[in-house]
């Protein structure tokens, strides 16, 4: 008994600020705070570790703890939200970098912060601490806010609104704009509104937008972005794994264009995509290709009236229109789902290579 109070002892006058040890109920307290961005994670790890998480948009938490934090040592009990239950992808433990995790929400929708509260407790088991006794509990309080950050843009109509996004190669060099008076580069967790003209007075009710994508700028966007508009207008050129199989026997070179949030503008978009005059472009919708661009000989592009940005793909050779496939292009994550017809079964089942056109 007196090696076990001297253990929890000695635990105690390692502690960080990061958490304050508990006697009479035997654990350690871990209380984060702050900010954390849709889609990112919290970690809780043993300060000895090696910690292999350095994203800044991450909150990392490290303690002196009796063992190391992982599955083996500790079971996750008591589990008790507050708020935000929804806000939470998932409660684990990454055995092999010792640490939990927990995870947010991806969320391209998310025009407000919330908050996320929540608690639980992480039971010592076995005899993994030191000394070869039962690891000691560690109580995890989460008082969190999930949310995206905020662009500030003009409504002035003679100060554009200039955005480009990261390109294929990862660069965000500023393109030529003549007459363009605000620039920015477009992040995976900025939402666009529209409130202020650039000398911060209030003297309009909409600015114009235009944005350069990630297809290396060869895709390019106009509309009209009115007062009190939130827009998350991220873009990305992602593969569709998925899609690439299903049409492998073409033998094309097919790459891609997301809008990952798909928002709904409240005016026309003009989108033109200056791509080879001989190539095709399509309209993709939960996987599937819904309708093909036509080209416009006055533009010198394809060109696309919409309100709603989406995903589109583009390929040197026709693509036929009976394969569906689910992705996520943000994340990668991606599943053939079904094929429309017995002929599609036929002819798009296929193990050949194809060429991502970069």
């Amino acid at each position: 008994m007196k090696k076990v109070l001297a253990l929890v002892l000695a635990v105690m006058m390692m502690a960080t600020v990061a958490f304050a040890t508990n006697l009479d109920k035997d654990e350690n307290t871990v209380t984060f705070g702050g900010s954390v961005k849709p889609g990112k994670s919290l970690y809780l790890y043993d300060s000895g570790m090696n910690n292999p998480v350095s994203d800044a948009d991450y909150i990392i938490q490290g303690g002196s703890f009796t063992a190391k934090v992982n599955s083996t040592n500790y079971t996750i009990t008591g589990t008790k939200y507050t708020s935000g239950r929804d806000l939470v992808e998932s409660i684990s433990f990454d055995d092999k970098n010792n640490q939990l995790v927990v995870k947010t929400k991806e969320d391209y929708t998310l025009k407000q912060a919330k908050d996320l509260k929540v608690e639980f407790t992480l039971k010592g088991k076995g005899k993994g601490g030191a000394g070869d006794v039962r690891p000691v509990n560690i109580k995890v309080e989460i008082d969190v806010t999930v949310g995206n950050d905020k662009l500030s843009a003009p409504v002035d109509p003679d100060d554009d609104l200039v955005l480009w996004a990261e390109a294929i190669d990862g660069t965000t060099d500023q393109p030529s704009a003549t007459g363009a008076h605000f620039t920015s580069v477009l992040k995976d967790d900025t939402v666009v509104k529209f409130e202020k003209a650039l000398d911060g007075t209030d003297t309009g009710n909409y600015g114009t937008v235009n944005i350069t994508c990630a297809d290396d700028g060869e895709t390019e966007v106009t509309f009209r972005g009115y007062k009190n508009d939130e827009l998350f207008l991220f873009n990305n050129a992602k593969a569709n794994s998925a899609l690439l199989k299903a049409y492998a026997d073409n033998d094309a070179e097919i790459s891609f264009l997301n809008f990952v949030a798909n928002p709904t503008l409240n005016s026309t978009a003009t989108i033109r995509f200056y791509k080879d005059e001989d190539s095709h472009v399509y309209v993709m919708k939960d996987g599937k290709l819904t309708s093909e661009v036509k080209w416009d000989d006055d533009e010198g592009a394809f060109v696309l009236k919409t309100r709603t940005l989406g995903s589109y793909v583009f390929s040197d050779k026709a693509l036929s229109f009976t394969t569906t496939a689910t992705s996520n292009p943000d994340t990668g994550a991606n599943d053939v789902v079904g094929i429309a017809t017995a002929l599609a079964a036929v002819a798009l089942v296929s193990a050949a290579a194809v060429s991502l056109k970069k």
